[in-house]
């Protein structure tokens, strides 16, 4: 599965885990298309692909989580797996997503059919967690950590950092890490996910958290104009 397809589906899983600032209760319409705009800010060795406006794809509200998964604290089980967008949830949604420099990156824009959940109140010991568990039959552990996310007028963000060790050939683990961000404006979300770009021939590239919180704040301005 390419990178920023991946990216996108692991956003909408792990969307709202935590949130900070205001939600914009304005009734003013916002245009989920204008995300598009973003590619005249990417340097011209990025490679964009868009995606619709179309449904929002049932698919990507999966939970990425792995079954049977074991969490430390245990308390922190909703903290460690994400808070999932509501299966049933209809509207639309645009994506448009970019590799790059050695890294992928996905936004994606959702209008949703009413307010999308969120939870903001994260109890201290639960801004680190372990997890391990089983996806499509391997193991997977990893740790979630809640970050610092931009703070956007009118709007709650959130900042999810995860790192993970999948196995992959037998007896060779792969490290895989993965930022989350994301800005919810009532009925409209913002999700931006960050994450290196797979070479098996190369290390991974540190990922540019600082871009990656750039496009959200600039996706969120763009939607709003």
């Amino acid at each position: 599965m390419p990178a920023s397809k991946f990216l996108v589906g692991a956003v909408c899983a792990g969307l709202l885990v935590a949130c900070s600032g205001h939600t914009d209760s304005s009734a003013k319409p916002l245009d989920i298309t204008k995300v598009f705009t973003l590619r005249s800010t990417l340097e011209p060795n990025f490679h964009v692909t868009t995606i619709g406006p179309s449904a929002i794809d049932p698919k990507l509200l999966r939970s990425l989580a792995p079954s049977r998964e074991t969490v430390d604290p245990a308390e922190c089980q909703k903290h460690a797996s994400g808070q999932i967008l509501p299966p049933d949830l209809t509207g639309k949604m645009a994506v448009i997503s970019a590799d790059g420099q050695g890294d992928a990156f996905a936004v994606t824009a959702i209008e949703s059919s009413g307010p999308l959940p969120h939870n903001f109140t994260i109890p201290e010991n639960c801004r680190h967690v372990t997890f391990s568990g089983n996806v499509a039959g391997m193991d997977v552990s990893g740790t979630t950590d809640i970050v610092g996310a931009p703070k956007i007028d009118g709007a709650e963000t959130v900042g999810m950092h995860i790192k993970s060790t999948i196995p992959t050939i037998p007896g060779m683990p792969r490290q895989t890490e993965l930022y989350l961000y994301g800005a919810v404006l009532g009925n409209y979300a913002v999700e931006v996910s960050a994450g290196p770009r797979f070479d098996p021939n190369q290390p991974a590239a540190p990922i540019d958290t600082g871009r990656a919180q750039k496009l959200l704040t600039d996706a969120v301005a763009a939607i709003r104009s």
